[in-house]
């Protein structure tokens, strides 16, 4: 595209656009903000410094500062990337949202929590006020809502967000997909926080039931689960249940990744503990999410669950609408120039 059009092209920018999000996914991260920095100047220069395209590349270049832990740079980017959007298309539009949710995301990992929330309420607000309103990014930023609250002890809150999370996940997925599972888990979480272990234990039957359905009995999903329903079972005083599980446990772990592995050990440990363990001790490894899915939800325990949840969880989805979005306007305005 270079030699036919010129290194200063829309397209040459649309190009270097999308192979910075290749790089990014790749983790070439020095060549991902060469790339998305080529495409910046471009489109500053051809299109002026508010435009819409200019702040896709904003957003772009945020999530690569964050990769490289420079979080300044983060914020300003995704800072800059709001205001433009904001002035171009209001309030009320999923681009706003999108960002809203990323700045969220950083400022509860900088432990900013009032920003974080009141961000992310924002972001929930306006994907349910959007025009043909995407009920699975409702649904996923609802998620990451509940475990702001979940984190700031607001259980209440917490419980009431991920049930509505659970549902509509249940309505556009099945029952018995794993992102359904994953909201299980969370629940389970709020549920055991707010001291009710039985209930916590049916909600991670449902999960386990889940993932056995959908990968087998030996998976460390399936590891993790049984490990915490040992757990609570023991805190609840079920020793036999408890031995039960935490056996089954210790057996997958060590069957996937063998007798010496981390993994394997801290079963063993749980198993040989006379006392109950904080149930975080196990949640921390059990609710993280699967990087490669469609939304940015958050391991709830882990707090913001890696920068790698914000990098590439949502770099898929969010690829296809900036793109096709992108083009449009781009082939807009090359039929105005001609």
């Amino acid at each position: 595209r270079k030699q036919l059009l010129g290194e200063d092209h829309l397209d040459v920018a649309h190009s270097l656009q999308a192979l910075s999000e290749i790089r990014l996914e790749q983790g070439a991260h020095e060549k991902a903000l060469e790339h998305v920095a080529q495409a910046m100047s471009i489109r500053r220069t051809k299109l002026g410094p508010e435009h819409v395209d200019v702040a896709t590349c904003l957003h772009q270049a945020g999530k690569i500062y964050l990769a490289l832990d420079r979080q300044d740079d983060t914020l300003q980017s995704f800072s800059e990337a709001l205001s433009i959007r904001r002035k171009k298309f209001g309030n009320d539009h999923a681009d706003v949202a999108a960002v809203l949710k990323d700045l969220a995301l950083v400022h509860w990992n900088r432990d900013m929590f009032e920003e974080a929330l009141r961000e992310m309420e924002e972001a929930v607000d306006i994907y349910k006020r959007t025009k043909n309103k995407n009920q699975l990014e409702v649904a996923n930023t609802l998620n990451s809502l509940a475990a702001l609250c979940w984190n700031q002890s607001e259980y209440d809150r917490a419980e009431e967000v991920t049930l509505e999370s659970l549902e509509l996940r249940k309505q556009i997925l099945g029952p018995h997909h794993a992102d359904v599972a994953e909201t299980l888990i969370n629940l389970a979480n709020v549920l055991e926080s707010k001291g009710s272990a039985a209930q916590a234990l049916l909600r991670c039957k449902e999960a386990l039931d889940i993932f056995v359905g959908l990968s087998g009995a030996d998976t460390v999903q399936v590891a993790q689960l049984h490990a915490q329903m040992g757990v609570l079972h023991r805190a609840m005083l079920h020793d036999d249940l408890a031995q039960s599980h935490l056996s089954r446990s210790v057996e997958i772990f060590e069957k996937i990744f063998g007798a010496d592995h981390p993994e394997t050990l801290d079963a063993r440990d749980i198993l040989s503990t006379s006392t109950t363990p904080a149930a975080t001790t196990v949640f921390d490894t059990l609710t993280l999410p699967a990087l490669e899915r469609s939304s940015l939800d958050i391991g709830w325990a882990g707090h913001i669950g890696g920068e790698e949840s914000l990098v590439k969880g949502q770099v898929k989805t969010e690829r296809e609408t900036e793109e096709r979005e992108t083009e449009e306007r781009e082939t807009e305005e090359r039929e105005t120039e001609e």
